[in-house]
């Protein structure tokens, strides 16, 4: 009889090329493998119905109350899969099959990027302290002589809090000698760094996207992964081969896979890529031209300047904070660089952005230099679907390489090297970092344009933990991928 462990454990063998840290992402990735290598097979519009059963046959243990449930779920997980948006469903009895043809069809997607899975969603309850059994009912009880708002009581022998009167301070779990009290989050929510996510009269989940800026923290921070990002990736497999394509690869690539940049290189070319463009070419580009910028407010007497590379932070910006939006570099990212670049030399070619950010595919939506966006995440899938082990492919170097500035742009303090290498002279260590955004650096940007004298010249930006290394579909953990970017840079020449 096989354990559950021990099929956990094959799972992962059979996903090394992805993280899978928990049984949510394992099953992500086992139906982006399904549906690539159906479509790789020409066989996608008859499979793609029978998807569900296969993952979930009967008699196999379910996760929900039921297989049937669960089937329901992963039909959602499909739609989004195939680039649909779940919300648009008007008919619940609408085939896969249809939505693959959709695909086959579009030129693109429309705005937003991201979909909810309604049925996936469990209400989460509201975000709260809550007292376990761990406490004593202690003499003491620091709980309730620390609370402000007189919300616990004692029952018994054991603390409560009243909900309706609890203002979430946390006092009492601090105070607690026995560590009795507990935080209870709503995962999303919480890793919302601008309050965009609400709920609905049911609870549910709702994503007000005025307020999002498409960081995708929430995708990975829900445990049901009741939130998606739609895929292009059937778009991408349907034309590779066929259509000339360029992979246009974002420099934390070169972090993702234990394997050269060169190897990824003519990975991307054994797919059916007609050429090869590291990103960090753009980035050499951005370095220059940010560093030129930089160099003119300085001379001109602005009190500072932050960058502009991250999409999620100028669009943090544009939303959130417009007061702070002078003092942006007005540069623009690596990506509109080296999309620019293919569209006017390669100007047939379809440009498809490879790399680790949600926000990204948003940034393609908004320029036409980009037609299709992939995630780190899909592409390691794109490449177990094509049988390509990275380890066995001999390296090609990619039409258009970036230098050792540009590549180290997806480690925090890279774009401040970069800008430092050419405006030293000016910067005296007058630095600041944010190295992902959240409630506490918000405080910090907003109060920026009305400080007097800021605490820095230069604020460099990166919306996720360690950098773009540190995105939302990354196929490898932060300080592995950091030390394979940092190698790659050591060995790189400045351009």
């Amino acid at each position: 009889m096989t354990t559950r462990g021990a099929v956990r454990r094959r799972i992962l063998r059979e996903v090394s090329t992805v993280i899978v840290t928990n049984n949510a992402s394992a099953l992500k990735r086992q139906l982006m493998l399904e549906v690539a290598k159906s479509t790789l097979a020409g066989t996608l519009l008859g499979d793609v119905e029978h998807i569900p059963v296969r993952v979930r046959p009967r008699g196999k243990e379910s996760t929900r109350c039921c297989i049937w449930r669960d089937r329901a779920i992963i039909r959602y997980r499909l739609i989004a899969i195939l680039g649909g948006r779940i919300e648009d469903e008007t008919d619940e009895v609408k085939p896969l099959s249809a939505y693959a043809r959709e695909a086959f069809k579009r030129t693109g997607l429309e705005k937003p990027i991201l979909t909810v899975l309604d049925e996936s969603c469990t209400a989460c309850i509201e975000a709260n302290y809550f007292v376990t059994n761990a406490c004593k009912g202690c003499l003491a009880r620091p709980c309730t002589m620390h609370c402000p708002a007189n919300a616990i009581s004692i029952e018994g022998d054991t603390a409560k809090i009243m909900p309706d009167a609890c203002t979430n301070c946390g006092k009492c779990q601090q105070v607690c000698p026995y560590h009795a009290i507990i935080y209870v989050p709503v995962p999303c929510q919480e890793a919302c760094p601008v309050d965009a996510i609400d709920k609905d009269s049911r609870g549910k989940i709702a994503i007000d996207f005025d307020r999002c800026i498409m960081c995708g923290k929430c995708v990975r921070a829900c445990p049901f992964t009741a939130v998606m990002d739609r895929s292009q990736m059937v778009d991408v497999l349907i034309r590779l081969g066929k259509a000339e394509m360029n992979a246009l690869l974002a420099p934390a690539v070169a972090g993702q896979f234990d394997a050269e940049i060169e190897q990824i290189s003519a990975a991307a070319r054994k797919m059916g890529f007609t050429r090869v463009i590291e990103v960090a070419s753009g980035a050499d580009e951005v370095a220059e031209h940010e560093s030129e910028e930089f160099r003119g407010r300085m001379a001109a007497g602005e009190p500072f300047m932050t960058t502009s590379c991250c999409y999620a932070y100028t669009e943090t910006v544009r939303k959130h904070i417009p007061e702070l939006e002078r003092f942006v570099a007005k540069t623009g990212t690596p990506l509109a660089m080296a999309a620019a670049r293919a569209r006017s030399e390669y100007p047939s070619a379809l440009n498809v952005f490879i790399g680790p950010c949600i926000a990204k595919k948003q940034e393609g939506m908004d320029n036409d230099d980009v037609d299709y966006v992939l995630t780190f995440e899909e592409f390691a899938t794109m490449l177990e679907a094509f049988g390509i082990v990275l380890e066995d492919v001999e390296g090609e170097r990619a039409d258009v390489e970036g230098g050792a500035l540009g590549r180290g742009f997806p480690v925090t303090g890279g774009l401040y090297k970069a800008i430092s290498h050419r405006c030293s002279d000016l910067l005296g260590g007058q630095t600041s970092r944010i190295e992902t955004l959240d409630a506490k650096s918000l405080r910090l940007l907003k109060a920026l344009p009305r400080m007097k004298n800021p605490p820095c010249r230069l604020m460099e930006v990166m919306c996720c933990y360690r950098g773009c290394v540190g995105g939302p579909a990354v196929v490898a953990e932060e300080a592995v991928s950091t030390k394979r970017v940092e190698t790659l840079v050591g060995r790189s020449p400045v351009k």
